[in-house]
């Protein structure tokens, strides 16, 4: 993600990573033969471009720039691979918990350790030991982030057993949410919906629209 950011626009390359629902309803379609309804294509669709809306800038949007094919390619390797780890984590949860082989906690636990054991030399390269030392060195931060960070992969994983992974998909969409309001009261914006509608209607546009889009996935 973050060489990739180095090579587009951000505006461009948030646009890129808001394909991931796409991906996971292509590897929900190719793993676990989940085909969505017309209904649920058309809620997918409203996910991406309200993703977008809520995201990006109208006009920077629309701009990708000089950006080359292969940072463009490099960007889309982020949201193509979640969507093969959900549908992953969908076919492997059902079979291991369903079958009661493991808890939530350790399937989850164990994901968490290889997720750190790939991240954590690939951090070293990118980022050099002393970043890399920096950050642990600070407990409360580090303890607060893994945390927060294991809550949030343990309900997925319980999510994964309990519905499709298009479903976890749509869930993930719904983030960016919450995301655009604390990025609002950290900055000290203004909430009132008299404000949001003057001066950011394309993000409110967006936020309904991604609420409407999860409310029809899940009717």
């Amino acid at each position: 993600t973050n060489v990739g950011l180095a090579l587009v626009s951000v505006e461009l390359h948030v646009l890129l990573m808001a394909t991931d629902i796409f991906w996971t309803a292509l590897f929900a379609r190719l793993i676990n033969r989940e085909v969505p309804s017309p209904a649920g294509a058309l809620a997918l669709a409203g996910c991406f471009i309200g993703s977008c809306l809520v995201s990006t800038n109208a006009i920077d949007a629309v701009e990708p720039g000089d950006a080359p094919l292969y940072a463009i390619a490099l960007n889309l390797i982020g949201p193509a691979f979640q969507g093969i780890v959900v549908a992953l984590l969908r076919k492997s949860a059902t079979r291991e918990i369903d079958a009661e082989n493991t808890s939530y906690a350790e399937f989850t636990f164990l994901k968490l350790c290889f997720s750190a054991l790939a991240a954590f030399p690939v951090a070293l390269v990118c980022e050099g030991a002393a970043a890399v030392a920096t950050v642990h060195l600070e407990t409360a931060r580090f303890a607060m982030s893994t945390l927060l960070v294991s809550g949030v992969q343990l309900s997925f994983t319980v999510l994964a057993t309990l519905t499709s992974s298009t479903s976890v998909g749509v869930v993930g969409t719904c983030k960016v949410i919450p995301q655009w309001l604390l990025a609002f009261v950290a900055n000290g914006t203004s909430l009132s919906p008299q404000h949001l509608a003057t001066h950011h209607l394309q993000h409110l546009a967006g936020v309904v629209l991604v609420t409407l889009s999860a409310l029809l996935w899940a009717y």
